[in-house]
């Protein structure tokens, strides 16, 4: 079945369940396992399925959403790693006044965002290149946002200098933005 083809009767039916009853999490998992087990749906129909269910699981039961599809950022993190490895081989991070791993971002911790996991760099003169994964909500895409930025310092305020979102199929447009950022804030 193609994307523009109709969903059944039947898996309409089951989809509109999912979003507009009241489940617990035990009756969301049997809905994942009865999908996962029927062979009378299309492979497209139970994707649909299944992400409905990961949805409303995370809405509604995020500890048992992580335990059958992994934690919410998973890939935040894998992307943001490939992209550190990458900068790490290329230049020379060793003066980076902040961790140089992946992290979670203070939206994130504190709900603003459903995910924000971002890498930085900053130099001593506190300013700072970073790239971010972040996504609104749930329901929202996630995007790449890329800053250069003065922290605040004793001697300096804090100011954006270089702010810019791009859509996740714009990765690399990105990475060449955080490269030429990461470039400034090492010279």
């Amino acid at each position: 079945m193609t994307a523009h083809e109709k969903l059944s009767d039947r898996v309409n039916l089951v989809l509109k369940n999912i979003r507009e009853k009241d489940h617990t999490h035990e009756g969301l998992i049997n809905f994942f396992n009865n999908i996962n087990a029927d062979e009378n749906i299309s492979e497209y129909e139970r994707e649909i399925l299944i992400d409905q269910v990961e949805k409303t699981l995370r809405l509604k039961h995020p500890k048992h959403a992580k335990k059958i599809f992994g934690s919410k950022d998973n890939e935040a993190k894998e992307l943001l790693q490939n992209v550190l490895t990458e900068v790490t081989e290329q230049y020379d991070w060793s003066k980076n006044r902040v961790g140089s791993h992946v992290k979670v971002g203070g939206t994130q911790i504190n709900g603003t965002h459903y995910v924000c996991i971002y890498i930085s760099y900053k130099n001593i003169e506190g300013v700072s290149s970073g790239l971010a994964y972040k996504q609104c909500s749930l329901e929202s895409e996630p995007f790449i946002e890329v800053h250069l930025r003065q922290v605040r310092t004793k001697q300096k305020v804090a100011e954006m200098i270089e702010e810019k979102k791009y859509s996740l199929s714009e990765l690399n447009e990105a990475r060449s933005q955080f490269i030429k950022n990461l470039k400034l804030t090492l010279s």
